[in-house]
C-alpha cells in the first residue's frame, strides 16, 4: 500500500492532476470564444474539403509551429533553472511546476493538432463506420479541427511570450538583487 506521502508527491510531479485541478482554465479561458467564432466562419466559408486544408495549409503550418514551440521550450528551461525565477516561482501561486506544466501543455496542445489533421489527412473520416454520421456532426467536427489549430497558434505565441516575460523578469529580479 502506498503511503500518504508518495501519493502527494505523485501529485505533484504530476501533469494530469495539475490540468484537471488548474490547467484546463489556460484552455477555456475568455478566448476560447473567439476560437470557435473563427472556427465556425471558417468551418462555414472555406470551398475546400478537410483533407485539401489538411495536407495545403494546416500540417505544414501546425509542424513550424513545434518547431517553433520547442526552440523557445529549451530557452525557457534553462531559464527556469536560473535563482532568479526560482525566487519568482516562490511568489506564485503554483510556484515553478505551473511554469513547468503550461509549458508541457502547449506542446500537448501542438501535438494534438498535428496527430488530428494528419488522421484527416489520412481519410480516416473515410471509413465506412463514419459514412453514416450526420452531417451536422461532421460539421462540427471540422469546427473542433479548427478551434485545435487556434488554440496551437495561440500556444505557440504563448510559449514565445512567456519565455520573454521571464527572460525580462529574471533582468529585473537580477537589477533588484545587485541593488540590495
Amino acid at each position: 500500500m502506498e503511503s500518504e506521502k508518495n501519493k502527494e508527491l505523485k501529485k505533484d510531479f504530476s501533469f494530469w492532476f495539475w490540468f484537471f485541478k488548474s490547467g484546463f482554465k489556460k484552455i477555456f479561458d475568455r478566448w476560447i470564444i473567439l476560437h470557435i467564432i473563427i472556427s465556425t466562419l471558417l468551418t462555414w466559408i472555406l470551398p475546400v474539403s478537410m483533407i485539401q486544408v489538411s495536407s495545403i495549409a494546416i500540417i505544414p503550418l501546425v509542424s513550424i509551429l513545434i518547431g517553433l514551440s520547442f526552440a523557445w521550450v529549451g530557452n525557457a528551461m534553462a531559464l527556469l533553472e536560473t535563482t532568479e525565477i526560482e525566487q519568482l516561482a516562490k511568489n506564485r501561486e503554483g510556484g515553478l511546476k505551473e511554469y513547468l506544466f503550461s509549458y508541457q501543455l502547449s506542446i500537448l496542445i501542438l501535438l494534438t493538432c498535428i496527430i488530428a489533421w494528419s488522421l484527416i489527412g489520412l481519410r480516416i473520416h473515410e471509413i465506412n463506420i463514419f459514412s453514416e454520421v450526420p452531417k451536422i456532426c461532421k460539421f462540427l467536427v471540422k469546427i473542433m479541427l479548427f478551434i485545435l489549430s487556434c488554440l496551437a497558434i495561440r500556444e505557440c505565441w504563448q510559449v514565445v511570450l512567456s519565455t520573454q516575460w521571464l527572460l525580462l523578469s529574471k533582468s529585473k529580479i537580477r537589477i533588484i538583487m545587485k541593488k540590495k
